[in-house]
């Protein structure tokens, strides 16, 4: 039998063309089957046809909310850091008559508080309620707000926050398959579900409440110490005053200034344990009464708003047990914030052992708004 050069090179050849072949078939294959999973998955909620639409969710907030922020059944929302993310939606449906859902994020950036507020007023063009929380992270410190505003934080999934439908379709990578092979463990039951379908997560199940661990964050040390005013105490003059700048409490009157007059505004100012607040008689002190201020003026300059400070020496404040750290306290505490931001909208009781109380609720929708009269009352 006589052997060509060509058929020796084309019959040497076949097996190696039959792998590639294979390889390619099973790897297309494995492509597809993996983003058929994610897509079936749906860890963020947003494919039309996912199933169990009210289920919870496992995975980073920030990819999830936006679906949330969209949903009908809403038409409230809290907006802010982790220092409001204990407000529970299920308090404050019954004592308000809302449909809240937490749109809340830890240590949120502005351009993230601003982001989901506007998908949430693309969805639901006149909210019932908005709660802000305004902290130190965001709104106080000029330097975290020089790093927090930062533009496009990281990792940020802008596509899911903007308007464009064309984007919308889930990306295949590393993340969401991780987010896929969590939600999957919450949906089969391995796993209980991180966040509830209205956003709220209690994190103070993550770790055992232990009251000496709490007091060596707050104080370094298991024993509760005295926080002594500085003496003599600082004086305030307008020199000092102007040394002070609050960039951020734009962004909170830009989110005031975006939603309906009938909207009720309620900014809250978070307490904060009372060591970790700033220390009578100093300059911090001065500061913060200056940047409250500010926020005052920010939250009065719109109809139908509500300012609450939290942020006093009181006994929510000065109770160790209130707090699971310096900034965040515990569930109970965030109860009592909802009974008493529903008592101050409803009724507007002032409860002056624990917050100042600031209304620009107008009577007439047409009113104009009384700056002299938004002072704080209580305490």
């Amino acid at each position: 039998m006589e052997i060509t050069v060509n058929s020796f090179i084309s019959n040497s050849d076949a097996p190696w063309k039959r792998f590639f072949r294979i390889l390619i078939i099973s790897l297309i294959s494995l492509f597809t089957a993996g983003y058929l999973f994610v897509l079936g998955v749906d860890p963020y909620g947003i494919i039309p046809i996912s199933f169990s639409k009210d289920r919870g969710f496992a995975t980073d907030p920030r990819f999830f909310l936006p679906n949330l922020a969209k949903r009908p059944q809403f038409d409230s929302a809290i907006i802010g850091t982790s220092t409001v993310r204990l407000l529970n939606p299920k308090d404050l449906n019954p004592l308000l008559n809302g449909r809240f859902v937490n749109l809340a994020l830890n240590a949120a950036f502005l351009f993230e508080q601003e982001a989901i507020l506007d998908v949430f007023l693309r969805h639901h063009s006149q909210p019932k309620f908005v709660i802000f929380g305004v902290d130190h992270v965001n709104f106080f410190n000029g330097d975290n707000y020089a790093q927090f505003i930062g533009g496009v934080p990281e990792n940020f999934p802008v596509w899911l926050y903007d308007e464009s439908f064309f984007n919308d379709l889930l990306p295949y990578n590393w993340r969401s398959i991780q987010h896929a092979v969590k939600q999957l463990r919450s949906i089969t039951g391995m796993n209980p579900f991180k966040y509830r379908s209205d956003g709220y997560e209690d994190f103070t199940k993550r770790h055992p409440y232990d009251i000496d661990r709490v007091r060596n964050i707050i104080y370094g040390s298991s024993t509760p110490q005295a926080k002594v005013p500085v003496q003599p105490p600082v004086i305030k003059t307008p020199e000092l005053l102007k040394t002070f700048q609050f960039p951020a409490v734009r962004h909170l009157d830009r989110m005031l200034g975006r939603l309906p007059d009938a909207t009720l505004k309620i900014v809250i100012i978070p307490p904060f344990h009372h060591f970790h607040q700033a220390t009578p008689g100093s300059t911090d002190d001065i500061k913060w009464e200056e940047f409250k201020r500010h926020v005052v003026d920010a939250t009065c300059r719109y109809e139908n708003s509500i300012l609450i400070d939290y942020m006093i020496k009181s006994p929510i404040t000065t109770a160790d047990e209130n707090f699971l750290d310096q900034i965040h306290y515990t569930v109970p505490v965030a109860k009592k914030i909802a009974r008493s931001i529903a008592r101050e909208v409803v009724s507007q009781t002032i409860s002056p052992n624990y917050l100042r109380y600031c209304t620009c609720i107008k009577d007439e929708p047409a009113q104009t708004a009384v700056l002299d009269d938004c002072g704080f009352r209580g305490q």
